[in-house]
């Protein structure tokens, strides 16, 4: 078992909806539950007098209100736990209003199923919570999590620090719902429920990427990127050890992997002569000057080639000023196509 205890995500937002959620959940379970004397002092949730808001039927409010609800502590600081590492990031990714719908959908379809898979009452967060997770399996799948490897009981010397990325020990809490609901249908676990909420979640994060209403930072790998190029999330490229110098030197570094080659000095001093040649022929001319510079325009656009191997058009309207390569960020000039 895996007890993640820290996700390696930035907050580029603070993320109010899952705190409030997190507080709610907090609130609304020590005003439902009640305290018992059996054999040692505990919290309960007190079914006697909240029953009617457990999930057994097609009932919208108890479809609302079971996803708030929890059995005893050990049920409430479990989930509180997933929620607060993997809810900040997702909420801080996706923003505080979406964040609160999704939470919501999540939580709705997953009941929704409960009411037509199991006949026990139920109750918890559990199911929206696996699609807050589902959401950053896609978002962060390379990122890493911190926790314990837990083996056996709860002792210390059983426990190890370990950090992981997301592509491993999330699919592996998937694959263990799969395993509960094939084998352990009667446990009294949501088992379907957690799938539903997990898959809703991964669906959700996958339209907000396609329909660009989440965008991925530049050194951020979204799980479709991952799973095309692996955890560079883009292509491989090739770069000499002279280009790559004078990157870090104007305090730029190319997204993903690259792989360094070697050049010779003479190469590397032909290529600055053209430069500073070619830097001769963007300065203005002459209005008298009709020679078109078939070389580098095609198709009615000016092809030039970045110190980093990127092939960037421009349109012929911006001769003569300066654009940015989207690859590497440098600054090119673009030269007059008239000479």
């Amino acid at each position: 078992m895996f007890l993640p205890l820290h996700v390696d995500v930035p907050e580029i937002r603070k993320p109010w909806a899952n705190w409030i959620f997190c507080a709610a959940i907090v609130v609304i379970f020590f005003l439902t539950c009640k305290i018992t004397y059996n054999f040692d002092f505990s919290f309960i949730f007190d079914q006697k007098r909240f029953g009617h808001l457990m999930l057994q039927e097609w009932n919208v409010k108890q479809i609302m209100a079971s996803m708030w609800l929890h059995a005893s502590p050990t049920h409430l600081i479990g989930n509180l736990l997933f929620l607060w590492l993997f809810g900040n990031a997702v909420c801080t990714k996706v923003g505080n209003i979406k964040y609160i719908v999704i939470y919501l959908g999540c939580g709705i379809i997953s009941g929704m199923l409960c009411c037509t898979t199991y006949k026990s009452p139920c109750l918890g967060a559990s199911a929206a919570i696996n699609g807050i997770i589902g959401m950053y399996l896609v978002f962060y799948p390379v990122n890493e999590i911190e926790g314990y490897w837990l083996l056996g009981y709860w002792y210390h010397r059983n426990a190890s620090t370990n950090t992981v990325p997301g592509y491993f020990i999330v699919p592996l809490w998937f694959a263990f719902d799969l395993f509960g609901a094939i084998f352990y249908r009667n446990a009294g676990i949501g088992y379907l429920a957690h799938i539903a909420g997990f898959l809703t979640g991964l669906s959700i994060a996958l339209i907000l990427l396609a329909t660009r209403l989440v965008k991925m930072e530049r050194d951020e790998i979204s799980l479709p990127k991952f799973l095309r190029y692996g955890d560079s999330g883009s292509p491989q490229i090739e770069v000499n050890e002279d280009i790559e110098k004078l990157l870090l030197n104007r305090g730029r570094r190319l997204p993903g992997k690259y792989a360094v080659t070697s050049q010779n000095t003479q190469t590397v001093k032909s290529e600055q002569k053209s430069q500073k040649h070619v830097r001769k022929d963007r300065n203005p001319v002459s209005h008298n000057a009709t020679k078109k510079n078939k070389k580098i325009v095609q198709d009615g656009l000016i092809h030039l080639k970045c110190i980093c191997g990127k092939h960037v058009k421009i349109s012929v309207e911006n001769e003569g000023k300066k654009c940015r390569c989207p690859r590497c960020n440098i600054t090119i000039n673009v030269p007059r196509i008239y000479q």
